[in-house]
């Protein structure tokens, strides 16, 4: 895939880490779409890690270690947004590839291409040290399958070793979804331990190893133990995301929620992602409470994954991947989530929640097991009972 610059004279070549997959020149100004450097101590609430191997972290650094038939996969709580027609860039580190390397892309378990190191189509780097700290950067064209290409940093700068152009050559999607988690996998089978990293997910049965979806680097060992270093890793496209998506809205309707218990706090209105859509990228955009009575006080807050005394339910969004429920008066905050925006509002108060509207956590995530965050709208009464309405807005891709 190549494209010609306006005056005619010179070809761009998508072998060039100059430019896109799109053959569009780079410029410095990618868009985050997931930053996951971790400092001074792991962070949960943007990387979850599940398995029976064990985890540690020091040095800013998180070390996974299988011994003979365990695994650990450590997993971004986020799906990244794929834009139509934007170039998207993985980046990935890691200390500790060993054995045979390979890179893998499947759909929905299925490999669409499984190529060893020795057979890559650009560079085999002959005689990289994989044991080492490494950077491995993937960028792709989805729109069902166009382009993905693979560089690896080494000593000489950004070299592209593999290069799969799949338009008029696959029969089919690349891979099902764009809109993967970045993941970092280990897994001994008793003889031999597979390492990946990459841009995929699987299905959500434990050991959450089969029906793999997106692609990544992999590396196989004769050793029934083994342990691969997780430093840091970036998702970003190639371009604005202005214009893109949806905006929805959601709301409590006609009858106020009746928030009775001074000092106890109540859900008034929660979204989460629909059961079969956890790929979806969803964010809040924006929140609204009402007080009906003059004198009193509520203070309201967005909370993320908060304990309720009994569960919410959720019913789905017409036309949309979220599902919405409502409070009802009864059930409570038993223990609160982590606090994304509050403010303590009157009748005739005003939000002001932009604080809070580039945060990463505003984004509905999931764990590993294909469970949707809930996040909530909550109002704890101040002053006295309280009537009150909510909404929340958000938008999806």
């Amino acid at each position: 895939m190549s494209g010609i610059v306006p005056n005619g004279n010179i070809t761009l070549s998508t072998k060039s880490f100059s430019m896109d997959a799109g053959a569009r020149l780079r410029t410095s100004s990618l868009t985050t779409l997931g930053d996951y450097k971790v400092l001074d101590a792991d962070e949960a609430l943007l990387l979850e890690t599940v398995g029976s191997g064990t985890g540690a972290f020091t040095n800013n650094t998180y070390t996974m270690t299988v011994a003979s038939g365990q695994y650990l996969v450590r997993q971004s709580r986020r799906h990244h947004p794929y834009l139509s027609g934007k170039s998207q860039q993985v980046e990935l580190t890691l200390i500790g590839f060993t054995g045979t390397v390979s890179l893998v892309v499947q759909n929905n378990g299925t490999d669409v291409f499984r190529v060893a190191q020795t057979a890559w189509n650009v560079n085999t780097l002959t005689g990289h040290d994989w044991s080492a700290f490494n950077v491995i950067i993937f960028d792709f064209l989805w729109l069902g399958g166009a382009m993905l290409r693979t560089f690896v940093v080494t000593s000489t700068g950004i070299v592209l070793v593999d290069m799969r152009n799949v338009a008029s050559t696959v029969a089919g999607l690349i891979f099902k979804s764009p809109n993967q988690p970045i993941r970092y996998e280990i897994r001994s089978d008793g003889a031999s331990t597979t390492k990946r990293v990459g841009y995929f997910s699987s299905n959500a049965v434990a050991p959450y190893d089969s029906n793999k979806d997106g692609f990544w680097l992999e590396s196989v060992s004769a050793s029934a133990t083994g342990a691969m270093t997780y430093v840091c890793c970036q998702v970003s496209t190639e371009g604005s995301i202005n214009e893109s998506g949806k905006i929805r809205s959601v709301n409590t309707g006609s009858s106020a929620i009746s928030l009775v218990s001074v000092g106890t706090t109540y859900p008034i209105k929660a979204v989460r992602l629909g059961t079969t859509y956890h790929d979806r990228y969803v964010k809040i955009t924006g929140l609204s409470g009402f007080v009906s009575s003059v004198n009193d006080i509520l203070l309201i807050s967005l909370q993320l994954n908060p304990t309720l005394s009994a569960p919410l339910s959720y019913s789905a969004v017409t036309n949309s991947s979220a599902e919405q429920a409502d409070g009802d008066g009864t059930i409570t905050v038993s223990s609160a989530g982590t606090v994304l925006f509050s403010q303590i509002i009157t009748q005739n108060s005003v939000f002001s929640p932009e604080s809070f509207l580039q945060d990463f956590l505003t984004v509905i995530g999931s764990t590993i097991a294909d469970v949707s965050d809930q996040l909530i709208l909550c109002g704890t009464p101040i002053t006295a009972t309280i009537a009150t309405f909510g909404s929340i807005n958000y938008k999806e891709y």
